[in-house]
């Protein structure tokens, strides 16, 4: 049966007739034993894997081949096949199906309300399908299961068009509040500005020129910047050497006032070429961004491996014998903190802007690493607030820097008054609209 099955992929009627025959074939509990009796128990059914796997692909291929005769079709194979819970591939294949003609989308639902499984993938087709029968009922779909995993823009595209109609003509009854919470919630920015009268730019970087509010540099909670520092430090200085190294480094910085903590490394290999030799530059790139952060008013202070520094002599000797004395000068005039060896230097500066309060990190780095180790959305949220980054002016002067320093204001829904600000992604960064939900 299975050869017949997978012979007729490409022919749905001939399919469908294989298809039928099998799953009212009856299953003998003892292959020696035969009996007449027919059963549809997927129990019985479910006796036989390699059978079930083919007759599940072949209701795939009716699927896919996406007319309505094939898809009633592959609906009649799978009313006979009784539904059980721990059969996640059957019930989210019946999701699929059910999902494709209006007559069977709300036994797709009921299915979907027995799983214990939150895939996206099992969702969004009922999504589609509510938005093109029963548009009425879209949107209100979307907020009941929108906590059950990230959306982004092309999930809720469909519905920012309700929101520059009237009430009375909105199609998918779409409620802006909810709709701005699910943008603010996922830190949507809209591709495009599709309602151009409520397009705005920013004035002196944080003011809304249609409603004149201010907006704002979002702030993680205590609560949430002491789960940061927890996640952070039971990740990396989770031994008693590296406990003690940090330790070191809090006394240090204890004494002064710093407020931006430098990526050293970071500053003395960029944009020197891939070969991963420090050069002479690399030095002048420190010097030319300590002197910029301090002439902006801000403490920096580098972090720099000690590998790299004034103390290890041997090195700078061996690697600039003609400049080291002009290298060892501009570190002694720099605020610097050598990392220990067999310590990661980035642990270092990112945790001192971590527990230093309106401090700035400055560096190019991703930080992939560090992000996807803790606490990814918080993390990637609290970066955003805290990284100065740099350019380095031509190729030909690769010494001098041009800081840019972090938005006054986050990239993210925010609701001010009665006004909601939402970002449109452009080059700029400075295209947004704004919407009065009074």
């Amino acid at each position: 049966m299975d050869k017949e099955i997978l012979a007729n992929l490409d022919n749905p009627d001939e399919l469908f007739k294989i298809l039928d025959k099998c799953v009212k074939t009856p299953i003998y509990e003892d292959e020696n034993e035969h009996t007449d009796t027919l059963t549809y128990e997927l129990s019985e059914y479910d006796r036989n894997k390699r059978i079930r796997n083919h007759i599940h692909r072949g209701i795939y291929k009716l699927i896919d081949t996406n007319t309505p005769k094939s898809i009633n079709y592959a609906i009649t194979i799978l009313k006979q096949l009784e539904n059980k819970e721990e059969d996640y591939s059957l019930n989210s294949l019946k999701v699929r199906a059910y999902s494709m003609t209006k007559e069977t989308l709300e036994d797709a639902v009921e299915i979907t309300e027995t799983l214990p499984n939150t895939n996206k993938r099992l969702y969004m087709p009922l999504l589609s399908a509510y938005i093109k029968w029963f548009p009425e009922k879209a949107f209100a779909f979307l907020y009941q299961i929108h906590d059950l995993f990230v959306l982004s823009y092309e999930d809720i595209k469909v519905f920012i068009f309700d929101i520059d109609r009237t009430t009375r003509n909105k199609k998918f009854k779409t409620i802006p509040e909810q709709l701005f919470d699910i943008i603010s919630k996922y830190e949507i920015e809209l591709e495009k500005p599709i309602m151009k009268k409520l397009s705005f730019q920013l004035q002196n970087e944080d003011q809304c020129s249609k409603c004149m509010n201010k907006l704002n540099r979002i702030v993680l909670t205590r609560q949430e910047i002491y789960d940061i520092k927890s996640s952070f430090y039971t990740t990396y200085f989770n031994t008693k050497p590296r406990q003690n190294a940090v330790r070191s480094f809090e006394n240090f910085c204890g004494k002064r006032d710093f407020n931006v903590f430098v990526d050293g490394n970071n500053l003395l290999y960029y944009a020197d070429g891939h070969d991963k030799q420090v050069k002479f530059t690399g030095y002048l790139r420190l010097q030319n961004a300590y002197k910029q952060l301090k002439s902006m008013g801000l403490k920096p202070l580098i972090t720099l491996h000690e590998r790299h520094g004034a103390k290890n002599m041997s090195y700078l000797k061996k690697q600039f014998p003609k400049r080291y004395k002009i290298i060892l000068n501009i570190l002694k005039k720099l605020d610097m903190y050598y990392t220990p060896k067999s310590n990661n230097d980035d642990w270092f500066f990112i945790w001192g802007g971590i527990i230093t309060s309106n401090a700035y990190i400055m560096s190019n780095d991703k930080f992939r690493d560090h992000i996807f180790s803790v606490s990814e959305d918080k993390f990637k949220k609290y970066f955003k607030q805290l990284i100065i980054e740099y350019e380095v002016v031509s190729p030909k002067d690769r010494r001098t820097i041009v800081i840019k320093m972090p938005a006054k204001v986050t990239r993210c829904a925010q609701k001010i008054k009665n006004f909601w600000h939402i970002p449109i992604a452009s080059e700029q960064n400075d295209q947004w609209i704004c919407v009065n939900t009074a």
